[in-house]
């Protein structure tokens, strides 16, 4: 690993590969659970790549990768989950699993050639596009993301609410509330110059 020693101390793994001719999106997490559901395929989290061919690719390649197409040594055809042209020479191919150089094998068994690969989105994260070459950036999730990975990756059971009641300081009315979710150790609240009085705990 290139990680740092404070990160490998802390079991930081990564979601997604790069290479020499590979760029793109990784997630670095230290959450065991949600690196597996994650990465493994059998929960089918979509990744989505930004492929550039050697070779225009024809309408007739796209049904191919979309219906399944059988590469040496796997049982099973390997279908793309969704394909997107957006050139001639330009895909956004969706995966649900990630084999070995498998959008490479894909194109190669459509005749064709991968000249260049991005990985833009993980699940429901994207590649921000001010992010350059080898930048890193913390992300903080918000409250709806949250709920959005949990049923993406089957977490909904694991996820922990905890329904926050905010008062005002003078009056002590009841100005509002909102939600804490909690995943995988990780607590997402947002800021408010308020007190806030914790009225219940569910899930």
């Amino acid at each position: 690993t290139l990680l740092p020693d404070p990160l490998i101390a802390r079991d930081v793994q990564c979601i997604g590969r790069l290479d020499e001719d590979t760029t793109g999106l990784i997630l670095l997490s230290d959450d065991g659970q949600f690196i597996h559901r994650m990465s493994s395929p059998k929960w089918k989290v979509p990744k989505i790549y930004e492929v550039h061919c050697k070779h225009p690719v024809a309408e007739e390649n796209i049904q191919t990768l979309l219906a399944g197409v059988q590469l040496i040594d796997e049982p099973a055809p390997l279908a793309a989950l969704d394909c997107k042209q957006i050139s001639s020479h330009i895909l956004h191919m969706t995966l649900g699993e990630g084999k070995y150089h498998q959008v490479k094998r894909m194109i190669a068994a459509i005749s064709n050639r991968v000249e260049g690969l991005k990985r833009i989105q993980i699940g429901e994260v994207h590649l921000p596009k001010d992010l350059a070459d080898g930048e890193w950036r913390w992300r903080k999730f918000s409250i709806f993301v949250l709920g959005e990975f949990a049923v993406l990756v089957g977490l909904e059971h694991g996820i922990r609410v905890a329904h926050i009641q905010l008062h005002d300081l003078q009056g002590g009315q009841a100005v509002g509330s909102f939600s804490i979710f909690v995943l995988g150790g990780v607590e997402v609240v947002g800021a408010h110059g308020t007190v806030l009085r914790f009225i219940g705990r569910h899930g």
